[in-house]
């Protein structure tokens, strides 16, 4: 129950996320004056033919989709991006932003960019209910955490640094926290990081009443104590 509850919640901030990099999306086209018509076509030309054609099939298989089929049709292949980011799948959309970053030579959005393929990971498994918290043993994440997410959990009290370095060789931990770290970041509307910090509270309440069932496992346990859903 508590993983499902979590994975709901991942999913709510993930969708969060996917709203307002998108918004970033448009607002950085304005700012460089690009053309919303030759930006995705660029990225299109960009592709290998192994990767177009995975695109466009990507997006085919919105046709005749009640919520965006009508958008394939209307553009038919030469899309705006507002449409575009409309049409893609998630993996899509980072991949759009990880070339935008570059074309806009943006350090930011690079990084965000490298963020956004490890919020993937934990969003894809979460919408498909996989379990999120039945593997948390140390040093399964392939890369090394993020230097912003580090820097931010160095901040935190008493958190001793070879604990942190431990749970955040974790790939899931990592994944979750790095999620956690971007909807605060990326996210501008202070009511929904309020809500949704009230319903991370909630989920926190609940392993509060049931702490007794994972006391006995150290690893789950210490997850809890780490990402401060035990205080």
């Amino acid at each position: 129950m508590i993983d499902m509850r979590l994975r709901y919640r991942i999913v709510h901030m993930a969708l969060d996320i996917e709203h307002h990099t998108k918004l970033q999306l448009l607002r950085m086209m304005d700012k460089f004056n690009e053309d919303g018509y030759q930006i995705v076509q660029d990225y299109m030309d960009s592709l290998s033919e192994v990767q177009r054609k995975n695109c466009d099939s990507e997006i085919n298989r919105n046709k005749g989709n009640i919520y965006c089929g009508d958008i394939v049709d209307k553009y038919d292949g030469a899309y705006p991006i507002w449409a575009f980011i409309e049409i893609i799948p998630f993996g899509r959309l980072v991949a759009f932003y990880g070339f935008c970053a570059d074309r806009f030579a943006d350090k930011e959005m690079k990084n965000n960019f490298y963020r956004l393929l490890t919020c993937k990971e934990i969003r894809n498994a979460s919408a498909h209910s996989n379990c999120i918290l039945n593997d948390l043993k140390a040093r399964t994440a392939a890369h090394k955490t993020n230097t912003a997410v580090t820097n931010e959990l160095m901040m935190i009290n008493d958190m001793n640094s070879n604990f942190r370095r431990n749970r955040m060789s974790n790939a899931r931990i990592q994944q979750l926290v790095t999620l956690f770290y971007m909807h605060r970041t990326m996210v501008e509307s202070d009511g929904i990081k309020k809500s949704e910090s009230e319903e991370i509270q909630k989920v926190m309440k609940r392993i509060d009443r049931n702490y007794d069932y994972y006391s006995t496992n150290p690893m789950i346990k210490g997850t809890f104590d780490f990402a401060n859903l035990k205080k």
